[in-house]
């Protein structure tokens, strides 16, 4: 049986060993015919014929060939046999990991926070539509890097634990905890093999990767593993605000929703999460949280009402009645009037809240590229509708 170096020599010619794990060993390797450096992960032969094993290792190369997107690292190809024999080739990334970042920067600025997260939240964002959720998300597994004309990229790397949701998880047994301990959400490891980790435990774990990006310290780190999880699943992150750096408090906010402890409390997705961003970016620097940025109005202390504020919202019942009536019948329409009028208590509190059986409502903020964040939005609705995601796809963003 030819052993793992020479079927690989035939195609790729191995430069240097790069590293090696409990799994098996990385290599920098080029293609002899392409003349493209690629790396190449080779399972060691003992765990090649463990049959779990195998098979999870079989999986994620199945998951991750088929996908495409500039904040992944593409899989090329990839062989599993029975005779001890695995390897899964991918992209050369010739950068950092986030890790080594973070110990570089003193204090990253906030539009190199924006970037970095805006990229893993395309790359999160992405893998959700497809309905996996990546489970292992760490600064480990977020490489920095420059695109070929010299701007920052950010690379989503290693999905050997991802879970697709409504598939089939036999392969993670009652009890198996996946994952980082310091980076998982408090779901992760209070259910049976992580059966209820969704798309909301990768923002978790990715607010964990900005609080030690922007204090320099893991907020729940402990001695000791089970002291790590203990505090994970009933402390409070420290405030970021008591870190000694000089951290926006609205930004504090993005990292501090993305850490509680119920996911319902947390953003309802990456594009949340990508909108609010923007939002702390556009704001005025003397912005004290969150709330504050995304909901500002035109009249100091008035606040819209919302669909929470559906009970309390009277008076217009009639009107939304009607407005409902020409929904129905028109592929658009547009609620127009002065600032301040009360266009969105309205659609929210009387409108969206009160939508007859079987309508689904979307509550988006545009953003800076108001098509990218429709897309965004819609993409999970629209999965299974190729030609409506390409037509949003092909809209362009005014100048």
């Amino acid at each position: 049986m030819a052993t793992p170096f020479e079927r690989l020599e035939g195609k790729y010619e191995i430069l240097e060993k790069m590293g090696e794990g409990g799994m098996g060993s990385v290599y920098k390797v080029r293609h002899r015919l392409l003349d493209e450096v690629r790396v190449v992960k080779v399972m060691r032969p003992h765990l090649a014929n463990d049959e779990v094993l195998r098979a999870r290792f079989l999986r994620e190369a199945k998951v991750a060939i088929r996908l495409h997107h500039p904040n992944l690292a593409q899989i090329y190809d990839f062989t599993v046999d029975d005779n001890g024999y695995a390897y899964l080739v991918m992209e050369f990334i010739d950068g950092l990991n986030l890790q080594e970042v973070i110990k570089v920067l003193d204090q990253p600025s906030l539009g190199l926070v924006f970037e970095i997260s805006r990229q893993s939240l395309d790359a999160l964002g992405y893998l959700h539509r497809k309905r996996i959720v990546h489970r292992d998300v760490s600064p480990d597994n977020l490489l920095v890097t420059r695109d070929d004309e010299g701007a920052l990229q950010v690379k989503l790397i290693d999905l050997g634990i991802a879970k697709v949701r409504g598939g089939d998880d036999s392969l993670t047994s009652a009890g198996t905890f996946l994952g980082k301990v310091r980076y998982s959400s408090p779901e992760h490891f209070s259910t049976q093999g992580g059966s209820e980790v969704s798309a909301a435990s990768d923002l978790y774990s990715f607010g964990v990767v900005l609080y030690e990006m922007l204090a320099r310290k893991h907020p729940f780190l402990r001695e000791t593993a089970p002291a790590t999880l203990t505090a994970i699943a009933t402390e409070s992150p420290p405030d970021l605000a008591s870190s000694g750096r000089t951290i926006p408090p609205a930004l504090a906010s993005i990292v501090h929703r993305c850490l509680e402890k119920q996911r319902e409390d947390r953003f309802r997705g990456t594009h949340d999460m990508a909108l609010a961003f923007e939002a702390v970016l556009q704001a005025p620097s003397g912005a004290a949280s969150l709330q504050e940025v995304e909901e500002q109005g035109p009249y100091p202390g008035l606040s819209s009402f919302t669909e929470k504020n559906a009970s309390v919202f009277f008076g217009r019942e009639r009107e939304v009645e009607e407005l409902w009536g020409r929904i129905r019948n028109r592929k658009l329409l547009a609620l127009i009037g002065p600032s301040g009028a009360g266009k969105t208590s309205f659609v929210r509190a009387g409108v969206v809240a009160h939508r007859p059986t079987g309508w689904k409502a979307l509550v988006m903020t545009p953003g800076a590229q108001p098509f990218r964040g429709l897309m965004r939005a819609l993409g999970p609705e629209l999965a299974g509708d190729s030609e409506a995601l390409r037509l949003l796809a092909d809209v362009e963003e005014p100048q």
